[in-house]
C-alpha cells in the first residue's frame, strides 16, 4: 500500500514539475492513455491548461481570504 502511495506521490510531483517547467512532452508522457489527452492535445492547449490552473489557484486563495474575513466579522456579531 505504501508503495502505491509513493508511486502516486512521485507521479504527482512529476506532473507538477512538468507544469511548472511548461514541459508539454513530459506532461503528455505522464498522462499517456488518459482521457485528458483528447482535449489537451497541443502545446497551445497545454499552455491554456496551465493558465486555467493558475486562475483556479488564485480563486482558491481568494476564497480562503474571504472566508477568514467573513469569520472575523461573524465573531464580531
Amino acid at each position: 500500500m505504501r508503495e502505491k502511495h509513493a508511486e502516486r506521490d512521485e507521479k504527482r510531483t512529476a506532473v507538477e514539475e512538468a507544469i511548472q517547467n511548461h514541459d508539454y512532452s513530459a506532461w503528455k508522457e505522464l498522462h499517456e492513455g488518459m482521457d485528458i489527452l483528447e482535449k489537451v492535445n497541443t502545446e497551445e492547449k497545454f499552455e491554456k491548461l496551465i493558465e486555467m490552473k493558475g486562475l483556479m489557484e488564485d480563486a482558491r486563495a481568494n476564497m480562503e481570504l474571504a472566508k477568514e474575513k467573513a469569520d472575523a466579522i461573524a465573531e464580531e456579531l
